[in-house]
């Protein structure tokens, strides 16, 4: 078994993904607490979820030394860190905590993922070509990424060293790359290599094969299983029945890609709610979520589709933060509650409607939702797009998942999922 701990769910279902594109039964739990069910966690891949990225960095420390040393009891031959593919969040107290509970002082951390843009070069990283202090994630609400060396992204978060396998070390070859792991293995602390490509990306997992800790993004994990033992309890694509009750979808990320997403559903002509952020903290909120439940239960009922999408433009999203400061709010605080409201929404559409498909655009949207659904985690199955899978929820009843993160997919991407859930 390979053990991932990754920090919210989106990254979780990413890569997962990659492990069960490979054949392998991949299993999420999220959020993760405990294990009380057994048949949860038998699986080739279990990554356990903490939903801990917009945390304090003692919390975040908290939940992966908990989640780790519950993988411990399961004695995975691998441990992996999962991060976002442009290292938001508390990249630096979720690696030391894994490494402390471990008794480890040595991990590769692998940040590229290619066929999402996101690339290494001298350390340096890039979202399509674009060093990333200048794409719009310096202007995240949560994390701003205001610097594009991954060096120093992740010396300001922890005491141990970083090092830096470069991309002319991997032009050298095999022996190399060893060389170069094991002197920094020697002084201790995080390797990040750089990336180009898939063929770079293959080349640091054959070499690091044995390695007990790979950390970073997903993309490294679609390499790994080729130089793993080949029995596996392996998976089946699981039989739902057929959508007579429609899919729910929500969106609720503030990212060009979502935007873009919402807006191509929209004019495909299916059925969708726009939600205004602003009217969620105003004082007829319940009975403006009252009528958005009901107006979605009527399309569900019809067993149409149906996009509820909080309003994203630029003066939507002012409004929105305005009225959310009257209300006693910072703006990461407005952003949580709309993630949670949209949670709160499919809990009371769930309760009138039994649907069995829903897709949730936004990291901290999916694990709301997901949360107040009740779902103890799900199934990764098969790839929509890269990064992107459909699943079965781990839940009383079956339920397809999309849980998608926010900046990735092409426009299309919400028509393709509705798709591959029909």
């Amino acid at each position: 078994m390979i053990g991932i701990v990754a920090d919210d769910l989106t990254g979780a279902n990413d890569i997962g993904l990659m492990y069960a594109k490979n054949g392998w039964l991949t299993k999420v739990i999220s959020p993760y607490t405990a294990f009380d069910r057994i048949e949860d966690v038998i699986s080739d891949t279990l990554i356990l979820e903490t939903n801990s990225r917009c945390d304090a960095p003692h919390i975040a420390y908290k939940k992966v030394q908990e989640a780790t040393e519950a993988l411990l009891q399961l004695a995975p031959t691998m441990y992996v860190k999962k991060t976002c593919s442009v290292f938001r969040g508390n990249i630096g107290a979720e690696f030391d905590a894994m490494l402390d509970t471990l008794g480890e002082d040595f991990a590769i951390v692998s940040v590229a993922f290619p066929d999402n843009g996101r690339t290494t070069i001298h350390g340096i990283h890039y979202v399509w070509d674009v060093p990333l202090a200048e794409t719009p994630f310096n202007s995240d609400p949560a994390h701003p990424m205001t610097e594009s060396s991954l060096l120093k992204i992740l010396s300001s978060q922890t005491k141990r060293e970083v090092h830096l396998l470069d991309v002319a070390i991997i032009d050298e070859g095999e022996v190399a790359m060893k060389r170069c792991i094991e002197k920094a293995r020697a002084l201790g602390g995080y390797l990040i290599c750089d990336s180009r490509d898939q063929r770079d990306l293959n080349l640091i997992a054959k070499v690091c094969s044995e390695e007990r800790c790979i950390f970073g993004s997903s993309a490294i994990g679609e390499e790994i299983p080729q130089y793993q033992p080949k029995e596996h309890y392996g998976h089946k694509l699981l039989h739902l029945p057929k959508d007579h009750r429609g899919s729910l979808i929500l969106s609720g990320s503030t990212t060009p890609q979502s935007k873009a997403q919402a807006a191509a559903y929209r004019a495909s002509g299916k059925s969708y709610v726009d939600i205004d952020g602003a009217r969620l903290f105003s004082t007829d909120a319940d009975t403006y979520k009252r009528e958005i439940v009901k107006a979605a239960v009527k399309k569900l009922g019809e067993n149409e589709p149906v996009l509820l999408a909080v309003l994203n433009e630029i003066e939507d999203l002012k409004k929105s933060y305005r009225a959310a400061q009257q209300a006693g709010l910072s703006q990461l605080e407005a952003n949580i509650a709309v993630s949670r409201t949209l949670g709160d929404l499919a809990k009371a559409i769930y309760d009138q409607t039994r649907y069995n498909r829903i897709i949730v655009a936004g990291g901290e949207s999916s694990n709301h939702v997901a949360e107040a659904l009740g779902f103890r985690g799900n199934i990764v199955l098969e790839e929509i797009e890269p990064g992107l899978p459909y699943g079965i929820a781990l839940f009383k009843e079956p339920v397809a998942v999309v849980f998608k993160s926010g900046s990735f997919g092409k426009p299309q991407f919400l028509l393709k999922a509705l798709k591959a859930l029909a």
